[in-house]
């Protein structure tokens, strides 16, 4: 289905009446890169300046994979939607319930299987003096659903809490994203300056040097609720030249690896025309009941950053 919604997307006349009225960022429908409309001028995006050139490529510049969905395409933004309501991840509160039912269930199936299957053996003559292992290999076939399913529940109870970043649903962060980066050994602390002009964050309009905004459903908890980044319809980062202490971050090579739990939380109930307009640049309607959480760096504050070979530059909280 996302290849469909991918062709569907990629094949859309400029002309068509369902389009947005504006440029919007194409999606990458196998890892989730949001690629920014390459003829959109530096004013079209409120939020994030783009040079212009010509339209946006075919194949996804994080990935390599061809399949790009033109979020500017109205309908393919609403089948993109429920495809991510029916792939939408329990919550760990509903996936905690479910793992205690089955794995009730399971020991209850075979503790008495094993006691059935013992008590009709130990009655019929033609059994007495089996030894264990034939009565194992005869109750075998019958407990051997009950043991995937346990072990399925075990698996499921291990990575309950993982808190492991994953691909998101939308991401647009910094060349090197998706890899298992390493925190550099040596960091350098000091305070943020900016070397130009600022940026505003997206939800808050703030100026800043960088922000992160993270996106998820409404009704979904942080972090209590949260198996893993791909509840996170989307996640972007984006900042200016700045530096900190002596080293410098060119534009758009920041990695932010502040935690989201110090992240202002903010309700998207009441949405400004460049607000919403953002969103709907990146495939988010109106319609969605959505709660962004928001990291700016500032300059003036302290800061940790430090750059791995080949690696994006990693900030952290100082």
């Amino acid at each position: 289905m996302r290849r469909e919604i991918a062709r569907a997307g990629a094949s859309v006349g400029y002309q068509d009446p369902e389009l947005a009225p504006f440029e919007c960022f194409s999606l990458c429908m196998s890892c989730g890169y949001l690629s920014a409309p390459s003829s959109l001028e530096s004013t079209s995006d409120p939020m994030r300046g783009v040079e212009a050139s010509e339209r946006g490529p075919q194949r996804c510049m994080a990935c390599g994979e061809h399949g790009l969905a033109d979020l500017r395409h109205t309908p393919t933004v609403y089948s993109l939607g429920e495809l991510e309501e029916d792939e939408r991840p329990p919550s760990r509160g509903s996936r905690a319930a479910k793992i205690f039912v089955l794995s009730t269930l399971g020991v209850g199936l075979l503790a008495y299987m094993v006691r059935f299957v013992d008590g009709a053996l130990s009655q019929t003559p033609i059994f007495e003096g089996v030894g264990p292992e034939l009565t194992l290999s005869l109750i075998a076939p019958v407990l051997l659903p009950v043991v995937l399913m346990l072990g399925w529940v075990v698996h499921q109870a291990r990575n309950l809490g993982s808190t492991a970043r994953t691909t998101p649903r939308r991401w647009r962060l910094a060349r090197g994203f998706g890899q298992r980066l390493r925190r550099p050994e040596q960091l350098e602390r000091g305070v943020a300056r900016e070397t130009g002009e600022l940026l505003r964050a997206p939800i808050s309009g703030q100026p800043c040097l960088a922000y992160e905004v993270a996106i998820c459903e409404e009704d979904l908890e942080y972090p209590a609720a949260m198996p893993g980044s791909d509840a996170w319809r989307l996640v972007e980062q984006d900042n200016v030249a700045f530096q900190v202490g002596e080293q410098r971050i060119p534009r758009g090579e920041a990695l932010l690896r502040i935690p989201r739990s110090l992240a202002k939380v903010i309700p998207l109930d009441r949405r400004s025309p460049q607000l919403s307009r953002f969103l709907r640049m990146r495939g988010l309607l109106e319609s969605d009941q959505l709660r962004a959480f928001e990291i700016v760096v500032l300059p003036g504050q302290r800061y940790a950053v430090g750059q791995n070979p080949d690696e994006p530059a990693q900030l952290f909280a100082a």
